[in-house]
């Protein structure tokens, strides 16, 4: 950025601010009204589906990066992204009718190479115009460092870098499915100053770029968009860059993009397969669903063993419950009550909301109704539901807990599906579920589940994990939320 010698009044107080804005380097940078009204695009007529893409963010740790003694580190939070990032991020691309969700954020370290310092050395010192002379070797001294073993590849993934070179914020590959992008820059200056730490949005007209822009046009790659031509006049005010930067698509790039995005979303959509049948084992139905034998179900004369003293001890159900976040006045489901166990230890957790008891054994909601009454609990419903079906209405429920009951659904197809229409938008839906992968739990195999297994038939029916919490003697909590706008195949 040049300025001349001589400045009117007007054009010192815009330096002023430019150098304000740039002098508090050690704050998060937001600059944006979220105004909706800005920078739309007309939406051609034929373009009425909207099309929505999963996106994970890598948060690397690790790297401190030094430029003009400017000391960089990823100042990025978690919050940030999920929040007014990803937000600006939809808004810029809403006149595509093209929407991301967060899969999920992921806080990574980098690969400690032994000449780790130096690569990042390397890289925090190229210039443009480096690669003139040296070729990809920015690009290939980032990839030595990224740890891409939690790469999704049914996603579109960004990965956060302090820095990435002199006047470079991000990068992707051209109808590829990731993207690195820097934190820090120093762009603004043309590369002359210190790098500042980068806006996370800004308002238009855009005048130094922000973290969500730079995102929003790395994606444009993804989707197969090119730079459009500098030379050209009227190449302005673009999301995809030329003369002078903005936020606008043209009609042929939304065309485009929109076709990419639906062939990606069409290949990522996992078709949910068919049940197979094969011969029963000992602890099963028969009956198998992505790879998996359903177990069979445990009946209500095992009311005392869910009742067991011991079983604090064993599974820590306090823990898990202490876990669940629950406001005062939510709804949640406690599907495949049994004996209500965790029933009544919840209801306390809601003294203004409702814990719905689901059951498909008449006798289990028979005993969970007569300890309501004995315990004096009135915010405790009974409901008896179906095996394919929850029977409750749209919309209904804040969370689900499924205690050691997934694994028994004969129609896990159809209970999800129906789950995924009882839920809230922003719902939860924790699963508890003795760890298939620990041979040291005392439980029948076909009574266990990895997170892996039980991430993939989730994933198949419209969810996606948002965290294990990986704190009780012998199971996982599975917290999952579902994905809003996806449809689901059968």
């Amino acid at each position: 950025m040049k300025f001349p010698f001589t400045l009117s009044i007007i054009g010192a107080l815009s330096l002023l601010v430019v150098a304000v804005f740039f002098a508090r380097p050690n704050e998060k940078r937001i600059n944006s009204t979220q105004d909706e009204s800005r920078s739309s695009t007309p939406l051609n007529p034929d373009h009425t589906e909207e099309i929505v893409l999963p996106i994970r963010f890598h948060i690397t740790s690790g790297a401190v990066m030094t430029v003009q003694s400017q000391q960089m580190t990823v100042w990025v939070s978690a919050e940030d992204l999920s929040g007014v990032v990803l937000s600006e991020i939809n808004r810029i691309w809403k006149p595509a009718k093209i929407q991301f969700f967060l899969e999920k954020t992921m806080v990574e370290p980098l690969i400690q190479t032994d000449d780790f310092t130096e690569l990042c050395e390397s890289i925090a010192q190229f210039k443009r115009g480096d690669e003139l002379r040296l070729g990809n070797l920015r690009v290939e001294n980032i990839s030595k460092i990224l740890d891409q073993k939690n790469h999704l590849s049914r996603a579109l993934n960004i990965y956060l870098l302090p820095f990435i070179g002199s006047t470079y914020q991000g990068y992707a590959k051209i109808g590829g499915n990731h993207a690195v992008v820097g934190v820090w820059s120093d762009k603004y200056s043309g590369g002359k100053k210190a790098p500042v730490k980068c806006l996370l949005v800004e308002e238009e007209p855009m005048k130094f770029g922000s973290l969500a822009r730079t995102i929003a046009h790395e994606i444009g790659h993804n989707l197969s968009l090119l730079h459009p031509d500098k030379k050209i006049p009227q190449e302005v005010g673009r999301l995809m860059g030329g003369r002078k930067q903005g936020y606008a698509l043209t009609q042929e790039e939304i065309t485009q993009a929109r076709k990419v995005a639906k062939m990606r979303r069409d290949e990522w959509q996992r078709v949910v397969p068919d049940y197979e049948h094969r011969p029963a084992s000992r602890d099963g139905i028969g009956k198998w669903f992505m790879g998996r034998e359903i177990a069979k179900v445990m009946g209500h004369p095992a009311i005392g063993w869910l009742e067991r003293d011991e079983r604090e001890r064993e599974e820590a159900p306090s823990k898990a419950i202490q876990a669940l976040d629950l406001q005062e006045t939510d709804v949640i489901a406690d599907i495949g009550a049994g004996s209500g166990y965790y029933t009544f230890r919840m209801a306390e957790k809601v003294p203004r909301g409702q814990v719905l008891a689901l059951d498909i054994q008449q006798e289990m909601l028979d005993f969970v109704q007569k300890q309501a009454v004995q315990r004096n609990v009135t915010n405790v419903r009974t409901h008896l539901g179906k095996i394919d079906d929850l029977g409750l209405p749209e919309g209904s429920l804040d969370a689900a807990l499924l205690v050691d009951a997934y694994h028994e659904f004969s129609h896990p197809v159809e209970m999800l599906k129906s789950l995924h229409r009882a839920l809230k938008d922003d719902g939860k839906v924790y699963v508890l579920e003795f760890r298939g992968e620990d041979p040291l739990v005392p439980i029948k195999p076909l009574h266990k589940m990895t997170q892996e297994q039980a991430c993939k038939e989730f994933a198949a029916l419209g969810f996606f994990l948002e965290e294990n919490r990986r704190h009780l003697p012998w199971q996982h909590l599975l917290v999952f939320k579902k994905v809003v706008n996806q449809p689901l195949q059968k």
